[in-house]
């Protein structure tokens, strides 16, 4: 734990709504395409669906750090530590405290926001995956962690979601990583496994500066077909959740199942 060196900052309304406001503003930022899904949620969920969201964003702008000798940066430590204290009600900033408010009024394990720090602690000491199933790994622990982290949000009307939801959310994550794929490996960011950059003969070094690859439509087809079944699978959350939830779902799952056929 840190040592309470900051000025304290309280659950109360003044620092709720600033956390609130703080979210939704990076939520509108960065993926904008979820403030659309969670339009027709009353506004107590829209801003817990945001504070986690935030979250998430947060988490992987950390995935652009580096270390040299394999061990994690102060500033990620910081961050993982500021998370653990905000449960203690030591917040070092609004928006853990919406996030807080949020997993104790949805009863949402905290486990799940520290998957995804874990997440990037294995990226930022390894930097990269040998295998698919490394990456499904890492997948869990952004995509699947957050989706069911965020079913007792929206609503769900009977238990054992658990494994829909973690499908649900690692196909979305690998939708987006397939769909970011040329743009992160120019800036030296690899979220695809070693071995299938073999099987697919993707040239990194060519697409570094640009040039056509062949291997990059194998890829784009290998992971396409991996991410169907995961969307298949996760499809089965449907039968778990209450109708505003099923709304959003449909809503979500439909936009990145556009975004994979026009990819693949």
């Amino acid at each position: 734990m840190t040592t309470d060196t900051r000025p304290k900052i309280s659950i109360d309304d003044k620092s709720l709504d600033e956390g609130n406001r703080i979210c939704t503003a990076s939520v509108k930022r960065s993926m904008p395409e979820f403030m659309w899904v969670t339009r027709n949620l009353p506004k107590d969920q829209r801003q817990a669906v945001n504070a986690l969201l935030n979250h998430m964003i947060r988490t992987a702008d950390y995935l652009d750090l580096e270390s040299s000798n394999g061990l994690s940066l102060d500033v990620w430590c910081e961050f993982r530590d500021d998370l653990s204290d905000a449960f203690l009600e030591n917040y070092a900033s609004s928006d853990l405290v919406s996030l807080v408010d949020a997993c104790r009024k949805y009863d949402i394990p905290k486990q799940y926001l520290f998957d995804m720090l874990d997440g990037v602690d294995g990226w930022i000491r390894n930097r990269g995956f040998d295998t698919y199933a490394d990456l499904e790994v890492f997948a869990y622990r952004f995509g699947g962690a957050a989706m069911t982290a965020a079913v007792p949000i929206v609503g769900y009307v009977k238990d054992g979601y658990e494994e829909s939801a973690v499908a649900a959310g690692q196909a979305i994550f690998l939708t987006r990583i397939l769909a970011n794929l040329v743009q992160d490996i120019k800036v030296n960011k690899i979220y695809v496994a070693e071995q299938d950059v073999k099987e697919t003969e993707l040239s990194i070094s060519r697409m570094k500066v640009g040039k056509v690859c062949p291997g990059l439509k194998h890829l784009v087809r290998l992971y396409g077909s991996r991410i169907e079944k995961l969307m298949y699978k996760g499809g089965h959350l449907f039968e778990y959740l209450d109708f505003d939830a099923r709304r959003c779902f449909t809503s979500l799952m439909g936009v990145h199942w556009a975004m994979l056929m026009k990819m693949r």
